[in-house]
Protein backbone atom coordinates (compact mmCIF):
# COMPACT_ATOMS: atom_id res chain seq x y z
CA UNK A 1 0.00 0.00 0.00
CA UNK A 2 1.28 3.83 -0.42
CA UNK A 3 3.12 5.12 1.96
CA UNK A 4 0.27 7.97 2.42
CA UNK A 5 -2.57 5.62 2.52
CA UNK A 6 -2.20 4.47 6.12
CA UNK A 7 -1.45 8.10 6.44
CA UNK A 8 -4.58 9.44 4.68
CA UNK A 9 -6.76 6.32 6.52
CA UNK A 10 -5.83 7.87 10.17
CA UNK A 11 -7.12 11.42 8.95
CA UNK A 12 -10.48 10.19 7.60
CA UNK A 13 -10.97 8.25 10.61
CA UNK A 14 -9.88 11.53 12.47
CA UNK A 15 -11.65 14.09 10.68
CA UNK A 16 -14.86 11.62 10.72
CA UNK A 17 -14.59 11.10 14.37
CA UNK A 18 -13.94 15.13 14.96
CA UNK A 19 -16.10 17.02 12.82
CA UNK A 20 -16.43 20.25 14.48
CA UNK A 21 -19.96 20.61 15.41
CA UNK A 22 -20.95 22.98 18.17
CA UNK A 23 -23.79 21.56 20.17
CA UNK A 24 -26.38 24.56 21.51
CA UNK A 25 -28.50 23.97 24.58
CA UNK A 26 -31.96 25.21 23.41
CA UNK A 27 -34.94 22.42 22.42
CA UNK A 28 -36.42 25.27 20.21
CA UNK A 29 -34.65 26.10 17.08
CA UNK A 30 -36.38 28.37 14.42
CA UNK A 31 -39.03 27.30 12.22
CA UNK A 32 -37.96 25.50 9.06
CA UNK A 33 -37.65 27.63 6.61
CA UNK A 34 -38.42 26.48 2.27
CA UNK A 35 -35.45 25.31 0.96
CA UNK A 36 -33.48 27.19 -1.68
CA UNK A 37 -31.64 26.81 -4.87
CA UNK A 38 -28.29 25.95 -4.52
CA UNK A 39 -25.57 28.18 -5.80
CA UNK A 40 -22.27 27.51 -5.80
CA UNK A 41 -19.38 30.01 -4.87
CA UNK A 42 -16.64 29.53 -7.81
CA UNK A 43 -13.95 28.41 -5.01
CA UNK A 44 -16.03 25.57 -3.98
CA UNK A 45 -16.36 24.55 -7.52
CA UNK A 46 -13.11 24.83 -8.09
CA UNK A 47 -12.13 22.46 -5.69
CA UNK A 48 -13.84 19.57 -7.07
CA UNK A 49 -12.68 20.26 -10.93
CA UNK A 50 -9.14 20.77 -9.94
CA UNK A 51 -9.57 16.75 -9.00
CA UNK A 52 -11.75 16.06 -11.74
CA UNK A 53 -14.49 15.21 -9.11
CA UNK A 54 -17.87 15.24 -10.33
CA UNK A 55 -19.42 16.29 -7.09
CA UNK A 56 -23.39 15.84 -6.86
CA UNK A 57 -25.16 17.85 -4.09
CA UNK A 58 -26.82 15.95 -1.45
CA UNK A 59 -30.38 16.82 -1.22
CA UNK A 60 -32.75 17.39 2.06
CA UNK A 61 -36.12 16.92 1.46
CA UNK A 62 -37.74 20.56 3.09
CA UNK A 63 -34.65 21.41 4.13
CA UNK A 64 -32.35 24.69 3.58
CA UNK A 65 -28.67 23.06 3.05
CA UNK A 66 -24.95 23.94 3.26
CA UNK A 67 -21.92 22.50 2.11
CA UNK A 68 -18.34 23.22 2.74
CA UNK A 69 -15.05 21.29 0.70
CA UNK A 70 -11.60 21.10 1.77
CA UNK A 71 -8.42 19.51 0.07
CA UNK A 72 -5.40 18.75 2.09
CA UNK A 73 -1.92 18.72 1.17
CA UNK A 74 -1.89 14.83 0.22
CA UNK A 75 -5.01 15.32 -2.35
CA UNK A 76 -7.84 14.19 0.02
CA UNK A 77 -10.99 16.40 -0.46
CA UNK A 78 -13.88 16.06 1.71
CA UNK A 79 -17.39 17.78 1.33
CA UNK A 80 -19.83 18.08 4.43
CA UNK A 81 -23.11 19.21 3.57
CA UNK A 82 -25.76 19.95 6.44
CA UNK A 83 -29.45 19.55 5.89
CA UNK A 84 -31.10 22.50 8.58
CA UNK A 85 -34.15 23.94 9.88
CA UNK A 86 -33.24 27.03 11.12
CA UNK A 87 -30.19 26.52 13.42
CA UNK A 88 -30.88 23.31 13.72
CA UNK A 89 -28.76 20.83 11.88
CA UNK A 90 -31.22 17.58 10.99
CA UNK A 91 -28.98 15.87 8.40
CA UNK A 92 -25.43 15.73 7.55
CA UNK A 93 -23.06 13.85 4.70
CA UNK A 94 -19.78 13.92 4.69
CA UNK A 95 -18.13 12.78 1.38
CA UNK A 96 -14.29 11.95 0.98
CA UNK A 97 -12.41 11.70 -1.94
CA UNK A 98 -8.89 9.83 -2.04
CA UNK A 99 -6.76 9.89 -5.13
CA UNK A 100 -6.10 5.96 -5.99
CA UNK A 101 -5.00 6.95 -9.69
CA UNK A 102 -1.64 5.14 -8.86
CA UNK A 103 -2.93 2.51 -7.02
CA UNK A 104 -2.29 -1.23 -8.25
CA UNK A 105 -6.01 -3.03 -7.67
CA UNK A 106 -4.20 -4.69 -5.07
CA UNK A 107 -3.64 -1.51 -3.32
CA UNK A 108 -7.26 -0.54 -4.12
CA UNK A 109 -8.69 -3.90 -2.48
CA UNK A 110 -6.13 -3.20 0.81
CA UNK A 111 -7.41 0.35 0.98
CA UNK A 112 -11.68 -0.62 0.72
CA UNK A 113 -10.80 -2.98 3.26
CA UNK A 114 -9.10 -0.79 5.52
CA UNK A 115 -11.85 1.82 5.47
CA UNK A 116 -14.82 -1.05 5.99
CA UNK A 117 -12.86 -1.99 9.42
CA UNK A 118 -12.15 1.52 10.26
CA UNK A 119 -16.32 2.31 9.90
CA UNK A 120 -17.83 -0.92 11.05
CA UNK A 121 -18.94 0.13 14.68
CA UNK A 122 -20.43 3.61 13.16
CA UNK A 123 -21.86 1.80 10.04
CA UNK A 124 -24.03 -0.28 12.69
CA UNK A 125 -25.86 2.71 14.04
CA UNK A 126 -29.35 2.75 12.91
CA UNK A 127 -29.20 6.49 11.84
CA UNK A 128 -25.76 6.20 9.91
CA UNK A 129 -25.53 4.78 6.38
CA UNK A 130 -22.10 4.55 4.67
CA UNK A 131 -21.18 3.87 0.81
CA UNK A 132 -17.62 2.91 -0.75
CA UNK A 133 -16.60 2.42 -3.86
CA UNK A 134 -14.23 3.64 -6.68
CA UNK A 135 -15.52 6.36 -8.92
CA UNK A 136 -13.10 7.03 -11.54
CA UNK A 137 -9.59 7.78 -10.12
CA UNK A 138 -11.35 8.17 -6.81
CA UNK A 139 -12.12 6.07 -3.78
CA UNK A 140 -15.06 7.53 -2.43
CA UNK A 141 -16.36 7.43 1.19
CA UNK A 142 -19.63 8.74 1.82
CA UNK A 143 -20.94 8.86 6.01
CA UNK A 144 -24.73 9.87 5.74
CA UNK A 145 -26.31 10.67 9.38
CA UNK A 146 -29.87 11.46 9.31
CA UNK A 147 -32.71 12.14 12.50
CA UNK A 148 -29.62 14.67 14.30
CA UNK A 149 -33.07 16.88 15.16
CA UNK A 150 -33.90 13.69 17.80
CA UNK A 151 -32.44 14.54 20.84
CA UNK A 152 -31.86 10.20 21.51
CA UNK A 153 -30.07 9.85 17.79
CA UNK A 154 -27.88 12.97 18.22
CA UNK A 155 -26.60 11.49 21.31
CA UNK A 156 -26.19 7.91 20.10
CA UNK A 157 -24.50 9.27 17.16
CA UNK A 158 -22.22 11.75 19.51
CA UNK A 159 -21.39 8.53 22.05
CA UNK A 160 -20.10 6.46 18.83
CA UNK A 161 -17.63 8.73 18.22
CA UNK A 162 -18.78 10.38 14.72
CA UNK A 163 -18.85 13.90 16.50
CA UNK A 164 -16.95 15.68 18.86
CA UNK A 165 -18.91 18.51 20.19
CA UNK A 166 -17.64 21.74 21.26
CA UNK A 167 -19.89 22.89 23.85
CA UNK A 168 -21.36 26.41 24.25
CA UNK A 169 -20.30 26.29 27.47
CA UNK A 170 -23.19 25.66 29.24
CA UNK A 171 -23.69 22.56 31.13
CA UNK A 172 -26.89 21.41 30.50
CA UNK A 173 -27.69 18.08 27.65
CA UNK A 174 -27.01 19.00 23.94
CA UNK A 175 -30.13 19.14 22.00
CA UNK A 176 -29.19 20.25 18.99
CA UNK A 177 -26.28 21.22 16.38
CA UNK A 178 -25.98 24.50 15.74
CA UNK A 179 -25.84 24.99 11.55
CA UNK A 180 -24.47 29.02 12.36
CA UNK A 181 -21.59 27.62 14.90
CA UNK A 182 -20.46 24.34 12.76
CA UNK A 183 -20.24 26.77 9.66
CA UNK A 184 -18.50 29.28 11.74
CA UNK A 185 -15.64 26.49 12.91
CA UNK A 186 -15.44 24.91 9.10
CA UNK A 187 -14.38 28.36 7.97
CA UNK A 188 -12.42 28.91 10.49
CA UNK A 189 -10.96 25.50 9.86
CA UNK A 190 -9.76 26.55 5.85
CA UNK A 191 -13.34 25.07 4.56
CA UNK A 192 -14.78 26.95 1.83
CA UNK A 193 -18.30 27.66 1.81
CA UNK A 194 -20.64 26.44 -1.35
Amino acid sequence: MKKHTIRMLAMLVAVVCMIACFAGCSSAPADAETPEVIEHSPEFDAVFAESSIKQVDATFDGMKSSAFVMESDDGMVECFEFGYEGDKICAYVDTVYLDVAEYSEDERSVLDESMRSAFASVEALDSVEITYGNVGDHYVIEVSVDGLDDVEVLQEVVESGVFTLTSTGDDSEVTFLSMKQTEDSLVAQGFIKR
